[in-house]
């Protein structure tokens, strides 16, 4: 019990969630100089620690915390989160699965039938595609590699957006129902790496892996205002993640008024911007005076396979940490990316450059919360591009 010590973790919890992390961490480690040790402490400890960037002391409060409480999956998570950013690919992967924990449990397979790695020379692998949609698009990647040398067939459980998108990319897998298949192991995509071993040196980060038609870009030519100069620089851009397009403010989401100054350079440097998020901001626009600098693809954007389209026509992508980001960069596609200061642990420590897509570079806050800077590199990078 934290008695009368309770002030205190109430004001790390305050401070956590009014993104002080620092002054968190220094109120979690003076509970633990007064013999509150309990997981719960712990495991607070090392999420504020991982905030703060402090990512081995990130590490030792989730080692604690699980210590006294192995189930503790959010622990376990955070220990996984940790381990990635300090490059630890080995552990890092394997405490990451613990993020199932917060989906709802597979009820449709047996779990006595969840693959664990093993050649499957006749039996079918389902890959049940699950957190979001940059998720599967990053781990899907994979799937060659598994086909190649450990489950010849293998067949994609997904969600309707990227079903198209898929289908085009039989390398990857086949897309049908899985419920006709009888014979089969099962896996998520958050399990992929793990049971890969994956490592940042290897080649599946190298090559553009996802791919379309050229008959699937003619029939969605992209839609250029009229007497559009055919000189103008066609560059994509997305400033929401889907929180944001919900409305939610959310650390990955760039505020409109931030993203403004890339905005104003239309005139100057010959460019007219492609909205490529799925929901209308024409009022916002308008409102700013950049209706003329700007189309909308909303309407157009009914699957993954119509942005894919799209920018296969584009001269660059700007975007935050979404899916566009993936999937622009998994097609080859130019593309720079705005990311938060704490950003998924997947891209790893600060880096101008991740080993999931070596040519995709990457303008990372310096300053928790204040696009300024990011948003001034891209400026300049624009004038000399």
């Amino acid at each position: 019990m934290l008695g009368k010590n309770k002030d205190l973790y109430d004001q790390a919890q305050a401070a956590h969630g009014r993104n002080d992390f620092e002054y968190a961490v220094a109120c979690y480690e003076q509970l633990i100089s007064r013999g509150f040790t309990s997981a719960k402490v712990y495991r607070a400890l090392s999420a504020s620690a991982y905030r703060s960037g402090m990512y081995l002391l990130s590490k030792r409060a989730a080692h604690e915390a699980l210590a006294q409480n192995p189930e503790r999956h959010q622990a376990r998570f955070q220990l996984g989160l940790s381990q990635l950013m300090l490059g630890d690919w080995n552990q890092g992967w394997d405490n990451y699965r613990a993020v199932e924990a917060f989906a709802p449990p597979r009820e449709d397979v047996p779990a006595h039938l969840r693959w664990q790695g093993e050649r499957l020379d006749e039996q079918t692998l389902i890959i049940f595609d699950e957190q979001g949609y940059g998720d599967t698009i990053m781990f899907g990647r994979l799937a060659e590699r598994i086909q190649r040398e450990l489950a010849p067939n293998i067949v994609w459980q997904m969600r309707q957006a990227l079903r198209p998108l898929w289908a085009q990319n039989r390398h990857l897998g086949d897309v049908v129902t899985a419920s006709k298949i009888t014979d089969f192991r099962w896996t998520r995509t958050s399990d992929l790496p793990y049971l890969l071993n994956l490592q940042p040196e290897e080649a599946e980060f190298y090559e553009p892996y996802l791919h379309i038609t050229q008959a699937t870009v003619a029939t969605n030519p992209l839609p250029t205002p009229e007497r559009l100069d055919p000189a103008i620089k066609k560059v994509g851009i997305v400033w929401n993640g889907s929180d944001g397009e919900r409305g939610i403010v959310t650390p990955r989401s760039v505020p409109f008024d931030a993203f403004r100054p890339i905005l104003d350079l239309a005139e100057e440097c010959g460019i007219h911007f492609f909205h490529l998020q799925n929901r209308s901001s024409s009022e916002l626009l308008t409102e700013h005076g950049y209706e003329a600098h700007v189309t909308e693809l909303h309407e157009s954007l009914g699957s993954f396979l119509d942005t894919a389209a799209y920018m296969m026509q584009l001269d660059l992508i700007i975007t935050v940490d979404t899916a566009q980001a993936h999937l622009a960069a998994a097609l080859g596609c130019p593309v720079w990316m705005l990311l938060p200061r704490f950003a998924d642990a997947r891209w790893g420590p600060p880096s101008r450059y991740s080993p999931w897509y070596p040519d995709l570079p990457i303008y990372r806050q310096t300053v928790y919360q204040d696009w300024t800077a990011p948003i001034d590199d891209i400026v300049a990078d624009l004038r000399e591009w």
